[in-house]
């Protein structure tokens, strides 16, 4: 073991173990930013967030009028809505383990790649397959740029300078969400659904082009036969198709089929069945798994994956349920809805990035996760107000609380796991906090959707609605519709809204709950170290100079001579394992 006195506090390196046992205050202690290069590729990433959020709530909108024009049935439409977000959720993790195999640029490339054709499919589909195979493809290709944005960043940013970067980034993708609605409304009634499609493809082919210019990250060792011989293909297989089986049950359960028929029961089964083989194969036989089971084997990690399902699932719920609460309830058109879920999704965006920006100057989190949980908590409790007489600014007022808690929550969980997790799982855990996010996505409407359509049945019942109640529960923008196309003055019309306000109420009682629950969790998180040199090995590639230079820490070199006179150099791009 040798030592350099000459650093303030010593920092232990074994040659032969490849080590490290403390920080110097130096590198602690010093600032951090980008480099042009660098800050140019981190816009790229911004705008691949701002386009994946765009496409999925603004096809939300059009899929009556898409129904129609491609003469498919009301299952079929909901399949058009659910087939992007079921392929984006099952991805990730494939994407995310490729790229430690083929490096992150290619794999990068790959799912911008997947997400443009399948937009060009989309566009020119005239037939519901045509449509499916292009929606699977988009949600792929969107899960896989998702995914690696996560990474790259981890890739460029020490943890401890990483808050403002998620915060900015979260900026992006809540403006995408935000705009989304309106757009697809705007298209739909002004122009044609197919423009919904073509609006991404300049985003997504900018991207294509310039990433590849400013992203300079090292390459990974070996050739490609001995990368494809490297993958995990076992485990591919078992995660794809039993997430797959799990994620349809979920999402038709309650929907199309009841709970107890053999259509949810079987893929259900056989999914939950082939996941728990998933585990036991990544655990104990993978040699290079997909999900390394040990990102999952601690306190704060456990706890904080959980709020991040949950945070997804409160998410769609305002993006789907809001809208339909100002055109059912308060009937406006589907461009004033879309323009009135503005402040409600915009208002996260400047929670996120002051949250970011805090994280970097306090260098802790769990304060501010009980912060951005409690608002959240706040937010869906007080939504439960929403009613039919309820005024614009009450209403404006109502659906912020929660999205500035949502805001507040999106970088701070970030910042919660990535400091749980070990060095060469930190693009793994980084990967599978957007995971979650998106499975609780994709669980929400089948969830909240089953349990809206029992209490609007139940209520509905139970008023003085004259006109047949059969099938509108199971057909929500049915009930839109309907209450369009009544008279102002007629009874059912009020009863509708006022039924429809009702039933509505109970999805914020269950966020209310389930946001709680995710409060009581945030409890048991850890207060992790963010003190930590950055350690990777897709850092970004300098070339072969003699000089280290990274923009990790400002040009921060240990050296230390050994008994034969070399000189070990530890750089920050983790050339040397540092921990």
């Amino acid at each position: 073991m040798v030592q350099n006195p000459e650093i303030p506090t010593s920092l232990a390196f074994d040659q032969n173990e490849n080590t490290r046992t403390q920080l110097p205050e130096k590198v602690l202690e010093r600032g951090f930013k980008l480099e042009t290069r660098e800050n140019f590729a981190f816009s790229v990433l911004m705008i691949m967030s701002f386009y994946a959020a765009l496409e999925g709530p603004s096809i939300g909108v059009a899929l009556p009028t898409i129904a129609q024009d491609i003469h498919g049935s009301s299952v079929q439409a909901f399949w058009v809505g659910t087939s992007y977000f079921l392929s984006s959720a099952v991805s990730q993790p494939h994407f995310a383990a490729f790229s430690h195999t083929f490096g992150r640029l290619p794999v990068v490339i790959s799912s911008l790649l997947l997400f443009i054709v399948g937009s060009i499919i989309c566009a020119l589909a005239h037939s519901v397959p045509t449509i499916l195979v292009g929606r699977t493809l988009q949600g792929a290709g969107s899960g896989g740029s998702l995914s690696l944005i996560e990474i790259v960043i981890t890739d460029l940013v020490p943890l401890k300078y990483r808050g403002p970067y998620f915060g900015l980034n979260s900026i992006a993708w809540t403006i995408g969400s935000a705009v989304s609605p309106l757009i697809g409304g705007v298209l739909t009634e002004n122009a044609s659904w197919r423009y919904i499609f073509w609006i991404m493809l300049p985003f997504a082919v900018a991207s294509l082009v310039f990433l590849p210019i400013s992203l300079r990250l090292r390459p990974t060792k070996g050739s490609l036969v001995e990368k494809i011989k490297e993958v995990d293909w076992v485990g591919c297989f078992l995660l794809m198709t039993s997430a797959t089986a799990t994620l349809i049950a979920i999402s038709w359960g309650g929907l199309m089929f009841a709970w107890s028929s053999y259509h949810t029961l079987v893929p259900l089964i056989l999914g939950v069945a082939g996941l728990a083989v998933f585990v036991v194969w990544e655990q104990y036989f993978a040699k290079r798994p997909i999900i390394p089971m040990r990102i999952f084997n601690n306190r704060t990690a456990a706890t904080v994956y959980w709020q991040s399902l949950i945070c997804g699932l409160s998410i769609w719920a305002c993006v789907y349920y809001l809208p339909l609460y100002f055109q059912a309830v308060k009937e406006y058109s589907t461009i004033i809805s879309g323009v009135a879920i503005l402040p409600s999704l915009l208002s996260g965006a400047p929670a996120a990035a002051l949250t970011g920006f805090t994280l970097k100057k306090l260098g802790s989190y769990r304060k501010i996760l009980w912060v951005g949980w409690s608002m959240a908590v706040l937010g869906a409790g007080i939504m439960i107000l929403l009613d039919v007489d309820t005024t614009i600014p009450q209403w404006i007022f109502t659906t912020c609380v929660g999205a500035i808690g949502v805001g507040i929550l999106m970088p701070v969980m970030r910042i919660a796991i990535q400091a749980s997790a070990e060095d060469e799982d930190m693009a793994h855990a980084a990967a599978m906090v957007m995971t979650f996010r998106t499975l609780g996505m994709t669980s929400s409407l089948a969830i909240l959707g089953a349990i809206f359509q029992n209490v609007f049945e139940h209520k509905l019942k139970a008023s003085t609605f004259s006109g047949q109640t059969g099938g509108l529960a199971q057909n929500v923008l049915g009930v839109v519709e309907t209450i369009k196309q009544l008279p102002n003055d007629s009874h059912d019309k009020q009863v509708l809204r006022q039924v429809f306000a009702d039933s509505l109420k109970m999805i914020w009682v269950t966020l209310t709950a389930l946001n709680g629950v995710a409060l009581i969790s945030s409890f048991f998180t850890e207060e992790l170290s963010l003190d930590r040199l950055l350690n990777t090995e897709q850092g970004v590639d300098r070339g072969t100079s003699d000089m280290v230079e990274s923009t990790t820490v400002e040009t921060v070199v240990v050296e230390a001579k050994s008994d034969e006179g070399n000189v070990p150099r530890i750089d920050s791009a983790g050339e040397s394992k540092l921990r």
